[in-house]
């Protein structure tokens, strides 16, 4: 068995539960009505280091897809969505999704350089990069219609919209503002709207 081929395909699963992981706990880190409670910053922290650990899984997952020999998959297809020749549309997915990432990484580096609200705005990017991530599974991926390739699929579906459903109702109902009732004897404090 070719190991470039198997590690492309295995750290791409595992992408997708780590990118699940992150967008749970960043969710969970954006629930304002204690700002340091300490299970706020433990998610947040969990947040950082899940994200930490994806990333590097990221670079491998891309540097396997291009340098295997299975497929023909350039450093361009990289970066550029739906140029290459193997599955352009799903690979685009994954393509977009990593795109999407590297913006989030980005602002995310210079965040004492912008202000809030901008730096929310690209960080909810991430959202549409994790939904992403999960077509271009269930695209590409060779093992996405065995039964566990299938069930990190639909399980990463699950806990991710489910989490980002809840973050949405949040926004919507206007939980984190002022004048929110207490929740489990926190109260809420000024300005914790946001977006991501």
């Amino acid at each position: 068995m070719n190991t470039l081929w198997f590690l492309d395909r295995s750290s791409g699963f595992v992408l997708l539960v780590l990118f699940t992981i992150s967008l749970t706990l960043g969710v969970l880190a954006t629930r304002r009505r204690n700002p340091t409670s300490p299970a706020r910053l433990l998610s947040q922290d969990l947040h950082v280091r899940v994200t930490s650990a994806a990333l590097g899984l990221l670079v491998v997952h891309v540097v396997t897809a291009v340098l295997d020999s299975y497929v023909d998959i350039t450093p361009i297809d990289v970066l550029v969505p739906f140029r290459g020749g193997y599955e352009p549309f799903w690979l685009g997915l994954g393509t977009l999704a990593l795109d999407l990432i590297l913006l989030v990484l980005l602002t995310t580096f210079i965040r004492a350089r912008v202000q809030e609200r901008t730096w929310r705005i690209f960080h909810v990017l991430s959202y549409a990069g994790w939904a992403m991530c999960l077509f271009h599974a269930f695209g590409t991926g060779t093992d996405a219609r065995t039964s566990w390739g299938l069930s990190i699929i639909i399980g990463s579906a699950v806990v991710g919209l489910s989490a980002s459903l809840w973050r949405l109702s949040i926004v919507l109902t206007g939980a984190n503002t002022i004048g929110s009732p207490p929740v489990a004897g926190h109260d809420a404090h000024k300005g914790e709207v946001s977006l991501s």
